[in-house]
């Protein structure tokens, strides 16, 4: 009835004709917990770490979601 899960991203851009570059990671965990076949309670957290090249656009973020999903 309980399904974990993890996740990790890393995305690097770089722009052409302009001095740019971003980097953003992502990790991500989560839990789902199956109350019967129609409904699921869940929780997720994520971390963000966002650089790039411009002056002062550096960012962290951390976010929590939770929620139910009922299905018919």
């Amino acid at each position: 009835h309980l399904i974990a899960s993890a996740s990790v991203r890393h995305t690097l851009t770089d722009y052409k004709g302009i001095s740019l570059t971003e980097r953003d990671t992502t990790g991500e965990l989560g839990l789902d917990y199956f109350l019967n076949r129609h409904t699921t309670l869940f929780g997720r957290y994520s971390h963000t770490e966002f650089s790039t090249t411009t002056a002062g656009g550096d960012y962290s973020v951390d976010a929590v979601r939770v929620g139910m999903r009922v299905r018919q």
